[in-house]
């Protein structure tokens, strides 16, 4: 009697002893509610619908990119300054070809200290070299290369709506603004001007390149002048001032 009611003692402490260690495992993972059980796996966010790729940041094509472009103002006088002070050295190309004046080549390559070039007309060809520190042969040399330009075309095409932006091109290593220039496109004021200057059946057509400042870099200009008698005065025009 005593031997089974041991036994009956020892098999009921074995199944309060294995209920306590169930209720303890179960009551841990219940305050673990973070951690993942093999029975239940983490989730894994679904993948987008195929009609919705995700999003990437897109690549930047380098070729695409252009420079903020900046139209300046026309200022086509500043290039006597230039030629007088050059902030950089450049080199200084005019061809002029004029009814009743011929063909004139002036080409010089002109710095802040010193100007050397050539003069070539119909009777030959003749030197241009001035250093600054002989002011007398600075500013003959200034002289020959300036007073033959077309002041009095460029001070009327900047007063005029003539000149129109066309496009952003290279002129040597420069960045330019093409101007397109033609006086038909004068409104009925800028086309009496141009009356006053040219004559009635006067015009300019042509192109000029200016850099930031609007000073040309190049420029290619036709002009006809109808002159009091009736006659007609055609000029042509080509100069630019490259860096070196």
């Amino acid at each position: 009697m005593f031997s089974r009611l041991s036994a009956l003692m020892s098999a009921l402490a074995i199944v309060v002893i294995v209920t306590f260690i169930v209720v303890v495992i179960v009551g841990s993972r219940r305050s673990s509610p973070g951690r993942p059980s093999a029975a239940t796996p983490s989730r894994v966010p679904a993948a987008p619908p195929a009609d919705h790729p995700p999003e990437v940041e897109p690549e930047v094509n380098a070729s695409a990119v252009t420079p903020a472009v900046h139209v300046p103002t026309l200022s086509l006088g500043c290039i006597v300054e230039r030629i007088r002070n050059a902030p950089t050295p450049f080199h200084w190309s005019y061809k002029r070809d004029a009814t009743g004046v011929g063909s004139t080549d002036w080409e010089a390559d002109i710095s802040a200290d010193s100007i050397s070039g050539t003069l070539v007309d119909g009777s030959g060809t003749y030197p241009i070299q001035a250093a600054r520190s002989d002011s007398a042969a600075w500013k003959t040399a200034v002289s020959v290369l300036t007073a033959p330009l077309p002041r009095s075309t460029f001070a009327l095409l900047e007063d005029s709506p003539a000149p129109a932006p066309a496009a952003v091109e290279m002129v040597g290593s420069e960045y330019t603004v093409k101007y397109r220039i033609d006086t038909a496109r004068a409104t009925p004021a800028g086309a009496s001007s141009i009356r006053k200057a040219l004559g009635p059946k006067g015009f300019v057509n042509g192109a000029v390149w200016v850099d930031r400042d609007g000073c040309p870099v190049r420029f290619v200009l036709d002009v006809e002048e109808q002159l009091a008698d009736g006659s007609v005065k055609k000029s042509h025009y080509a100069g630019g001032a490259i860096a070196r």
